[in-house]
């Protein structure tokens, strides 16, 4: 496992206990896990995640003492008791037991298309409920808000705090045109002298939100469609044509649409053509019809051929490529196919849909990433119209393209890695490329620069970022930024000065290519590695959630717990199309943490 900052360090800054003193001993809290009575086995998760999310808020809280959850699990199963489902006869055997003076324990309860939360905390001696609350939830965003809700609830009736404290360390952001800023944010200004280690700098572009009133990019789109014979199964083939007819409907004369279509063979279905008789072209894609194999990189090339045919540098360039299955004809090396969608990318960018089970999520989302552009998983074949939908939207309202971020390491420092997306080195220079941004979105790497032990640094060195502007056509826009370090011998002054958001971000990045590597070890059939080196980059997780109440630390503890999970129940079926989902489905979660989606 590669170490992402200096061992020292993350000793001193992720110290942790439970078991602190505090001002006052009558708010000692023991957190069940919750009962699952949602009868839906994909939130069996929440049964832990819940609870764990509820121990993080309640222990930000300098009056109470939040138990131990792994010490309180043990000594539970010594005397034959479990973590969830403590009846009400027993909340006082459990108190002693624990030492606590009150009992957080609920319930994930099925409402409708949602879930709801129930939390209550109990008092050990009398039995009487001190506090209690409901809150529904539709996804993971919702669950960390309705769980943070309640705990502010609990803590402001025990003690009258407000529950969540504001960690500072706000982005170093540099203003860009009226639609785009861009940032650069150094983990500290202080470096340890004498130490060798690794540095970080957190960057990229964020964009404003863009009114649809604003004189857009014309687009040139090429969808390159699948229509092997197992497109034909669960309403593939038609939910796809419902999706293309929606984007040639949304697209106006000034726009250029094209179809390009394979199986074993390609077929260009529609040439560039201006976007004018849209009956006319959306007849033409009903009329598709699957079968044969899947000759994917065929489909590519031919795509890329349409979109240069009307290439220009001044609108969006895209090939939206889907696909249910495994590329079995033409080339069919992941390593050759992610090469022409990366050679493609300075000029077309490449967006890509996979669909069901049985497609290469790890060949898609490469295609998607050398290709500049987005990956999505579609589970279900009634979700590929409203996923398209997502990408058009995107794709009519972009801010800048051609984003990209240079760095030239000092004397004496080198950069070790990029994290969150593919880069290139040049001669001394790291370029990092983003392709396009759109409106309301965020596109951050973290630089990875390693400092040399036997010099004095006083600069990590520069970072550049450029981008065209896409809004008000006033060309290239470029910022330059010098990144000082300061040595000193006081470590409490590097401990004082670090950028929570920048150590939050390691982690996430950390977490994310560990639960990379426990999912090929899955794959691999080594599920006792793999659920290792999940627990010890949760471990990791928590004890930076407990330190910065980070949100994006918060959802990936419940992607890695809800993991972790699923991959207990269906770890022993290796193979099947319940562990490829499975497979699927965290894979598509860990991209969009990496890139902040």
């Amino acid at each position: 496992m590669k170490k992402l900052i200096p061992v020292a360090l993350l000793l001193v800054f992720f110290s942790f206990s439970n078991s602190r003193l505090v001002s006052n001993p009558n708010y000692v809290i023991a957190i069940m896990d919750f009962k699952d009575a949602s009868g839906d086995p994909s939130y069996e998760y929440l049964k832990i995640a819940a609870a764990e999310l509820f121990s993080t808020n309640l222990a930000l809280s300098s009056k109470v003492t939040i138990l131990d959850r792994d010490r309180v699990k043990n000594i539970l199963k010594q005397h034959g008791l479990v973590m969830s489902g403590i009846a009400e006869g027993n909340l006082q055997k459990v108190g002693k037991l624990l030492s606590a003076r009150q009992i957080l324990s609920g319930a994930i309860v099925k409402a409708g298309s949602q879930i709801r939360i129930d939390a209550r905390l109990t008092e050990v001696k009398s039995g009487k409920v001190i506090a209690a609350g409901k809150k529904r939830c539709a996804d993971k965003d919702s669950i960390i808000d309705g769980i943070d809700y309640l705990s502010s609830d609990i803590i402001s009736k025990l003690t009258g705090e407000k529950l969540f404290r504001d960690t500072g360390n706000p982005v170093i952001s540099v203003p860009g045109h009226r639609y785009v800023n861009v940032e650069v944010t150094p983990q500290n200004k202080y470096f340890l002298k004498g130490s060798r280690g690794s540095f970080f700098v957190r960057t990229g572009f964020i964009a404003k939100k863009i009114l649809k009133k604003i004189k857009r990019l014309p687009l040139n789109i090429v969808v390159v469609l699948d229509k092997s014979g197992s497109m034909s199964s669960g309403g593939k083939m038609s939910n796809a044509k419902e999706a293309i007819s929606f984007i040639i409907k949304n697209l106006t004369p000034d726009d250029t649409f094209s179809l390009v279509a394979y199986d074993s063979r390609v077929a260009t279905i529609i040439e560039p053509v201006n976007v004018k008789n849209k009956k006319s072209l959306i007849s033409q894609v009903l009329q598709l019809r699957p079968g044969g194999s899947t000759n994917l990189s065929g489909g590519m090339l031919e795509g890329y051929n349409q979109a240069e045919k009307n290439y220009r540098s001044n609108q969006v360039n895209r090939v939206l490529l889907i696909s249910d299955g495994l590329a079995n004809v033409g080339i069919t090396d992941q390593v050759q196919l992610q090469k022409i969608a990366k050679g493609r990318s300075d000029r077309i960018s490449t967006s890509t849909f996979g669909v069901g089970t049985y497609f290469n999520e790890k060949l898609m989302t490469n295609i998607a990433e050398y290709g500049n552009a987005n990956y999505y998983y579609i589970d279900k074949s009634d979700k590929i119209p409203g996923i398209f939908s997502k990408e058009l939207n995107g794709l009519l309202a972009v801010a800048a393209q051609n984003c990209s971020v240079y760095v030239i390491p000092a004397g004496g420092v080198s950069v070790k890695q990029v994290h969150g997306f593919k880069y290139d080195r040049k001669r001394n220079e790291v370029v990092v490329k983003f392709g396009d941004l759109i409106s309301e979105e965020k596109k951050i790497c973290l630089i990875e620069f390693e400092v040399s032990k036997s010099r004095n640094i006083s600069s990590a060195g520069t970072v550049r970022l450029e981008y065209d502007d896409a809004v008000d056509f006033k060309g290239r826009k470029k910022f330059k930024k010098n990144i000082s370090l300061t040595g000193t011998a006081n470590a409490s002054l590097v401990k004082k000065n670090v950028n929570h958001l920048v150590l939050s971000d390691i982690e996430l990045f950390l977490s994310s290519e560990s639960m990379e590597r426990a999912m090929d070890e899955a794959d691999d059939g080594d599920i006792k590695k793999a659920k290792d080196n999940l627990s010890a980059s949760y471990s990791r997780v928590r004890k930076v959630m407990v330190n910065t109440n980070s949100r994006e630390m918060k959802k990936q503890a419940l992607n890695l717990i809800e993991y972790q999970v699923k991959l207990k129940n269906a770890g022993k079926h290796r193979g099947s199309g319940k562990f490829k989902a499975m497979q699927k489905e965290s894979r598509a979660m860990q991209y969009k943490m990496r890139k902040k989606k």
